[in-house]
């Protein structure tokens, strides 16, 4: 049996989300569609629908699992040996990203530096170059790995979903408001708020008759979001849809 990627993972929890409010919506009598639209690319993950007029009325992001290395959002970021370390802008940068990184700059330019490949793309010799240059004695992978943790306040991930246009969270069997309201957010449920500067291994670009070809491996440095947040009673799913989605 061929194992699921974590991006399959995370459709399929998307689509049980989906199911699950549908259900609700039905067994409540209300006049609402779920639609599970997020998929591999960095739309909302659940649309919520007026069925009476197609109008988005909602959104949901859905994270399947709330571990230590779930990423709430992520930028790239690029070296220069005069000014260290440099935002990477991309046409989906968000403003929340450029401000966490104008926050954790001075301590990635005091505690990583040195005769770094720019980036913010390597290959692998490049990323040995990088390990060689920042941990001489490194035994761990030289292809990825983490490199410094910095904590930022607990509400950039809360503003870096609701800059995506997203009202509420589900992570694993809890869900919490964005923004201050009658359910919990997330910000004041979370315990602990950090980027998390890394080497992201991106996987093998181009084959050649499904043969990888070397030299086309893709790292690069990336910086993610993560985050350590509270489970309770009132913040488990169903609680939170009898609250939010009454009938009508």
């Amino acid at each position: 049996m061929t194992k699921k990627s974590m991006l399959e993972y995370g459709q399929d929890d998307e689509h049980d989300v989906a199911t699950r409010l549908n259900e609700h919506f039905t067994s409540k009598k209300l006049p609402l569609r779920a639609v599970d639209d997020g998929g591999s690319g960095h739309g909302n993950d659940i649309i919520i629908q007026c069925t009476q007029t197609g109008d988005t009325v909602s959104s949901i992001e859905c994270k399947n699992s709330g571990g230590s290395r779930t990423d709430y959002g992520q930028f790239q970021v690029r070296y220069d040996p005069r000014t260290g370390w440099q935002y990477h802008n991309t046409p989906k940068s968000r403003p929340i990203t450029r401000h966490v990184f104008k926050k954790i700059k001075p301590q990635m330019d005091a505690l990583v530096h040195g005769n770094f490949p720019p980036g913010p793309k390597m290959t692998i010799p490049e990323t040995k170059t990088f390990w060689n240059a920042y941990e001489p004695d490194r035994t761990l992978s030289l292809i990825s790995g983490d490199v410094v943790k910095i904590p930022i306040p607990n509400n950039v991930i809360s503003e870096y979903y609701l800059q995506k246009g997203n009202e509420y969270i589900k992570i694993e069997e809890d869900m919490y408001a964005l923004k201050h309201g009658s359910v919990p957010t997330l910000e004041n449920r979370t315990k602990e708020c950090y980027a998390q500067f890394r080497i992201k291994d991106h996987g093998r670009k181009r084959t050649k008759d499904k043969v990888p070809i070397d030299g086309t491996n893709k790292q690069s440095y990336t910086v993610a979001l993560r985050l350590k947040c509270e489970s309770r009673e009132d913040t488990e799913f169903y609680t939170v849809l009898n609250q939010v989605y009454t009938s009508s």
